[in-house]
């Protein structure tokens, strides 16, 4: 139109500068969508963890003296998946290292420390406090974890 002279340059030009207003909002909320349905999954295991019950809570107050975490004869399944079998490891107070590949149960250790996981079989203490018989909230008190 413009070519053959029926539209002019400047209309043209207002033409195209709208249609970029107009579209830039749209363009903006799918971006936005996109960003709220692949948060969503981390939403739901967030809500998962606060939602949490506490399924069996000891009674005892966690007493700390070295900081020393001692997992005896630990064994963690997912349903039939074995995670961890027999296994026997003592954490010191300072830096400890988890390196494995993905699978290997570094996150899952992690967690029966914390006690948002129990053991099949085992013990797992603090400066020799079996921490099944520590108070949950006492527990979450003094250890967290950011996976």
């Amino acid at each position: 139109m413009v070519l053959k002279g029926t539209l002019s340059v400047g209309t043209f030009t207002a033409f195209l500068s709208y249609i970029s207003m107009f579209f830039a909002p749209i363009s903006q909320f799918s971006s936005f969508w996109n960003l709220y349905k692949s948060s969503t999954p981390a939403i739901d295991r967030i809500k998962d963890i606060i939602d949490m019950e506490i399924e069996k809570s000891g009674s005892e107050k966690l007493n700390f003296k070295n900081r020393t975490i001692t997992f005896e004869d630990v064994d963690f399944a997912y349903g039939e998946k074995i995670i961890l079998k027999d296994f026997n490891k003592q954490f010191y107070k300072g830096l400890n290292y988890l390196v494995g590949d993905n699978g290997t149960g570094k996150s899952t250790i992690i967690q029966l420390i914390c006690g948002i996981l129990t053991p099949n079989e085992g013990k797992i203490t603090i400066d020799g406090q079996n921490i099944g018989n520590v108070d949950q909230k006492n527990l979450f008190d003094h250890i967290n974890c950011v996976l």
